[in-house]
């Protein structure tokens, strides 16, 4: 299989939108030049319309299948689960269920889970009913594979393991772009064509480690049009507009965000803006003269004396570990100072 990721993610430039915006498309969006349809790109095809032997019933006949997330996965597993929950619904008008107890499994059911932190999936992985040697261990790597009656009362399972929580987040997400739901479903309101059927075929798909570790967006120059857009409809750089950022990024197969940073702080300003980024997976980091994950407004807010390491140091550390202890918990990059200050002060470079 082709690696997804140099497919997907090979961004020649970013461009940016105009100022022109509906209710669900900002003007600030940092876009990859991914087009504006639903269908999966660079992928082979696993989602039909048409059922052949041995296929898996996603949707048949007015009802969808199951979905089942182990309740001690992780939040962002969970989260994704029920986007997937509604991806099936915005494409064919039907409920699937999303069940957390095995007891009450039965029929299809699309079993959801990460390496280690699933019941179900290291019991399968045990019974040898799945094989996951190519993924386990590996960085955002996923498997997607049709299993005949993995478990007592399930006819066929439609597995998404991953190897850590974001290759579980990127099946996930995989399976709603293959269905037909674009990442650009909201931003760019894509729409989305009606389904009456949707089966999974017979086989097993192994999503690789990506060619490039980090891969993300920058929220830069935000103002005049991100600032007003988001003030407006959000009430600031707060985590409710962070949430359709984070979801973007997870449907795009990204995993990293500088925010927005002119007249903002992202750790500061919500609390919840660093907590949720961490629970759908997103690694944060600052950009420009930020370092430590501290913002520039912060330091406006809060610091004492000069920008100066040479004259202010005692301050600047203090300022600093403030900054890398109050993020310990989360998955962040931190950065540290560029400056074109003389060597001779004594400062290090990044």
């Amino acid at each position: 299989m082709p690696n997804w990721f140099q497919s997907r993610f090979e961004l020649k430039r970013l461009m940016r939108i105009g100022n022109t915006c509906s209710t669900s498309a900002a003007p600030w969006l940092l876009l990859a030049l991914f087009p504006m349809q639903g269908a999966a790109l660079g992928q082979p095809r696993y989602v039909e319309t048409t059922s052949v032997s041995s296929s898996f019933r996603l949707v048949q006949g007015g009802a969808a299948a199951k979905l089942y997330v182990d309740g001690g996965d992780y939040p962002g597993v969970a989260r994704a689960a029920h986007n997937l929950q509604a991806d099936i619904y915005r494409v064919s008008g039907c409920n699937a269920l999303l069940n957390t107890d095995m007891k009450s499994l039965s029929g299809d059911v699309v079993l959801i889970g990460t390496i280690g932190k699933s019941g179900i999936i290291d019991r399968l992985i045990r019974e040898r009913k799945i094989d996951v040697s190519q993924i386990e261990g590996k960085w955002e790597s996923t498997l997607i594979q049709v299993v005949s009656h993995p478990l007592p009362g399930v006819a066929r399972g439609l597995v998404i393991a991953g190897s850590d929580k974001r290759g579980t987040i990127y099946g996930i997400y995989d399976l709603s772009e293959q269905i037909g739901v674009s990442p650009w479903y909201w931003w760019a309101d894509v729409p989305v064509q009606h389904r009456d059927a949707l089966f999974v075929k017979a086989g097993r798909w192994v999503q690789g480690e990506p060619a490039v570790k980090y891969r993300g967006i920058f929220l830069n120059d935000e103002a005049p049009s991100l600032t007003g857009w988001t003030n407006e409809k959000f009430g600031g750089f707060n985590h409710q507009l962070y949430e359709k950022v984070f979801e973007l990024l997870l449907r795009l197969k990204a995993n990293f965000l500088w925010p927005a940073m002119w007249n903002s702080a992202f750790n500061e300003d919500d609390p919840l803006n660093p907590k949720f980024a961490d629970e759908y997976g997103i690694v944060m980091g600052t950009s420009h003269h930020e370092p430590m994950l501290r913002a520039q407004q912060e330091w406006k807010r809060h610091g004492k004396g000069p920008w100066d390491y040479a004259a202010n140091s005692k301050t600047l550390d203090a300022f600093w570990e403030q900054g890398i202890n109050r993020n310990s918990n989360y998955e962040s990059i931190r950065s540290e100072e560029h400056t074109s200050e003389p060597s001779h002060l004594g400062i290090s470079y990044a």
